[in-house]
């Protein structure tokens, strides 16, 4: 009987060719595979349950197709939720791929994910400087949402702000805001204003992040209609208006610095401006002092820093001392 059973080969291929198109048209081509096998296992299981094996015999399912077809559907849906709910055993490219802003007219791209990895962002984006704000508005349903956006480097001027936009409307029902600032650490900030737990403040954090901006604070003002929108339409509608105005504000892009000023022999002043501009530093501020050291201030990318005084230590050997500023 288990020789019978290693050389049956279970007719996958007849079950899934007697399926009615319509259904194929809704299934996506690159779960066929994983239903093949499911479905193998479940033949196999089957002519082990409900059949005793003949030699000679080849073992199969009932020819019964509304039989196939129940099993079929009961395996889709099992293949769904599964997929659904271990989605972290395979995230998709979409969700894991982001393309980071062009710096130095080169396109650097980045495997990124905010929710399954956590990363130090390399680039700020921040909204250009002014003393005017971003605005943009929406009508959702009667309601009107208005939208602002503005660069604040501290929470306390997003404060400032935030009670300034207040005062020009008075009679709005909610004025909610998301603020975003700092770097490594972030500071993080959001507000519902009596609209439902998680459905204003959140989204329009969401909105900045998703932005990839910092020292950014977003207000959503709304003005009432008197149609209620539920949980979904309250977070679509603020996230949205968020977006709405960010995406329409100027903006810039900002790579942390980081500097030092060192002072070393005067013979080692070659391999300190080599190592330098090796990694795009600046050194500036050349100076002697009285022991005839140089003393140099150099600044680069806060990613290469430390990477830059580890080569100029060993190309120095070790004749380097910091000089505090």
């Amino acid at each position: 009987q288990h020789q019978n059973l290693s050389k049956a080969k279970p007719r996958t291929n007849n079950l899934l060719s007697q399926i009615s198109p319509k259904f194929q048209i809704h299934i996506a081509p690159h779960w066929w595979s994983s239903i093949a096998k499911y479905i193998r296992v479940v033949e196999v299981a089957s002519v082990l349950s409900t059949r005793r094996f003949q030699p000679g015999t080849e073992p199969c399912l009932s020819t019964s197709i509304s039989d196939r077809m129940k099993i079929l559907t009961c395996l889709i849906i099992m293949a769904f939720y599964v997929k659904r709910s271990w989605g972290f055993l395979q995230p998709s490219k979409s969700s894991l791929n982001i393309l980071r802003p062009s710096i130095a007219g080169s396109n650097v791209q980045r495997i990124v994910s905010r929710k399954y990895s956590q990363v130090q962002r390399e680039t700020l984006v921040e909204l250009e400087d002014g003393s005017n704000y971003y605005e943009a508005d929406q009508v959702i349903k009667k309601s009107r949402f208005i939208g602002i956006a503005k660069r604040c480097t501290s929470w306390d001027s997003a404060q400032t702000f935030i009670k300034e936009i207040r005062e020009e409307h008075p009679k709005a029902r909610h004025t909610c805001f998301g603020f975003v600032g700092g770097h490594n650490p972030v500071t993080e900030r959001a507000s519902d204003d009596g609209e439902p737990t998680g459905t204003a403040g959140p989204p329009i954090l969401n909105g900045i992040n998703g932005e990839e901006l910092s020292d950014t604070v977003c207000i959503v003002v709304r003005y009432s209609g008197g149609i209620k929108l539920g949980v979904g339409g309250l977070i679509r509608a603020y996230g949205g208006t968020a977006r709405l105005v960010l995406r329409a504000s100027e903006r810039k892009i900002l790579i942390p610095k980081s500097s030092t000023r060192i002072s070393t022999h005067s013979s080692n002043s070659g391999s300190v401006y080599a190592t330098a501009t090796k990694y795009q530093g600046i050194v500036e501020n050349e100076s002697y002092n009285d022991k005839g050291h140089l003393e140099v201030t150099i600044t680069c990318n806060t990613a290469d820093f430390d990477a830059m005084l580890e080569h100029i230590t060993d190309a120095t050997r070790g004749d380097i001392t910091f000089v505090e500023t």
